[in-house]
């Protein structure tokens, strides 16, 4: 018997948490009648299946799969109906990804079941109508779907940071997450995502970094990790990297590594970052950081004392402690993916590439690649 349902609104959306959720009277409340397209990811054919068998008796149905971007499989779908009214996305966060575009080009709502709270991008861009979260679904997801949302909540003390840095460096409104404590339970942390979702308007540097670390992978011909996992790993380091950095007089070191266009192209292939650079003449500007750092250094200092990833508690969320995701990241992956995600960057990472100390890690990265 399917317990009373829970619900809240995040950001517009109508969030519905229980076990056992019944879609064909849920989805009602948002959706009352017409076409509905069903997007799903193509491993979860079975759970989106299960759903369609109730909601055919509502709704005609029409079906969209999308292949994983990780096995980079291609599958070919039907044209989709002008005639939809609404979209629902069965996944997490491809499929929503995919359900936000085909809405947008539609101009129609979307909806989501979400199977994995793996992804802090539900919320960005076209929010959803209506989540669905269900206990019996979330806890059936791979144990790495819940270490990169995980991954992602322990690194927002890296991302209030960033934001530190931007209001106190550049002079930009950055709003700060408050994650007060790590949540006990997966529809607790599903909806921490949302939260941390409804808020998220642009990609910090270890968002960059990891999908750097992510096309990379890609270019190797390896699976990649989820992007939360990425930016677990990502936060860490730049925290230490920060720390190290910040904590030298000598800030301006030498001229910047020469990087590749293509290696800066084969992440924006993937994921259609906005390319920001340190300009040296605009506004926010190389010497305009230079002078403020020199004033302010020790103030980000500490503040970069109170950001903190609980890499312990990350770590025993695997059953082997990490030791997979150790072998799949390394250090040498991590120091050369650094000067590519600070090419990219305006914030510390993107000065600190402009001021050329991260020509050191482009030299040890083709070191170890001898």
């Amino acid at each position: 018997m399917a317990e009373q349902i829970k619900e809240r609104i995040i950001y517009g959306a109508q969030i519905f948490i229980g076990e056992g959720l019944m879609l064909d009277r849920l989805l009602g409340r948002v959706f009352e009648q017409g076409a509905l397209l069903v997007v799903y990811d193509q491993k979860l054919k079975d759970v989106a299946e299960e759903q369609i068998s109730f909601l055919k008796h509502c709704y005609n149905i029409f079906r969209y799969v999308v292949p994983s971007k990780r096995s980079g499989e291609k599958i070919e779908n039907a044209p989709v109906e002008e005639f939809v009214r609404h979209v629902l996305a069965v996944g997490a966060g491809s499929a929503a990804s995919e359900a936000k575009r085909i809405a947008g080009e539609l101009g129609v709502e979307w909806s989501l079941f979400m199977t994995a709270p793996s992804t802090d991008a539900f919320m960005c861009g076209k929010s959803p109508k209506a989540v669905f979260i269900d206990k019996n679904v979330l806890i059936k997801c791979p144990i790495e779907c819940i270490a990169a949302g995980y991954g992602i909540l322990l690194s927002q003390t890296f991302s209030s940071f960033e934001s530190f840095f931007d209001r106190k460096v550049l002079g930009l409104e950055r709003e700060e997450i408050d994650v007060k404590q790590t949540p006990d339970s997966l529809c607790e942390l599903a909806l921490c995502l949302l939260e941390i979702s409804s808020k998220k308007r642009s990609l910090d540097s270890a968002d960059i970094l990891s999908c750097v670390l992510y096309s990379q992978a890609v270019k190797r011909k390896t699976r990649p990790r989820l992007l939360g996992e990425y930016k677990a790993v990502a936060s860490c380091a730049l925290l230490g990297f920060y720390s190290s950095y910040l904590a030298s007089s000598a800030l301006d070191v030498m001229p910047p590594p020469v990087i590749d266009e293509k290696e800066v192209e084969n992440v924006r292939d993937i994921f259609n970052i906005p390319l920001k650079t340190v300009d040296f003449f605009d506004l926010n500007g190389y010497f305009k950081i230079s002078y403020i750092l020199s004033e302010y250094r020790m103030d980000l200092l500490t503040r970069l004392s109170k950001a903190d990833v609980d890499k312990r508690f990350f770590r025993r969320l695997y059953p082997d402690a990490g030791y997979a995701l150790k072998k799949d990241i390394s250090c040498r992956d991590v120091l050369g993916a650094l000067p590519i995600a600070g090419a990219m960057s305006d914030g510390l990472l993107g000065y600190a590439f402009a001021t050329g100390v991260l020509s050191k890690t482009r030299e040890h990265e083709k070191y170890q690649g001898r």
